[in-house]
């Protein structure tokens, strides 16, 4: 099932009286995945289970807007 997109613009942040936007060269940049959290899924609903992917856009010229795109795929349940 897809989401949606949502777009973000005009990001800035402000650390120590210095304002700058996401790729602002005054920022380290940190990797991080996103974790569907699967030991809080109860396992009595197993098989509807989803997967939830956010896929990021490239960052805009400016460095200050990119687009998150959610899609979710169903679990695959088999037959025994």
């Amino acid at each position: 099932m897809d989401r949606g997109t949502v777009s973000f613009s005009n990001a800035t942040a402000t650390v120590a009286g210095h304002t700058g936007t996401i790729s602002d060269p005054a920022w380290a940049a940190t990797a991080i995945e996103l974790d569907s959290g699967g030991d809080l899924i109860d396992p009595r609903f197993a098989s509807d289970v989803t997967e939830t992917q956010a896929i990021p856009a490239g960052l805009s010229s400016t460095g200050a807007s990119f687009a998150v795109t959610w899609q979710q795929q169903s679990a695959a349940t088999t037959t025994p």
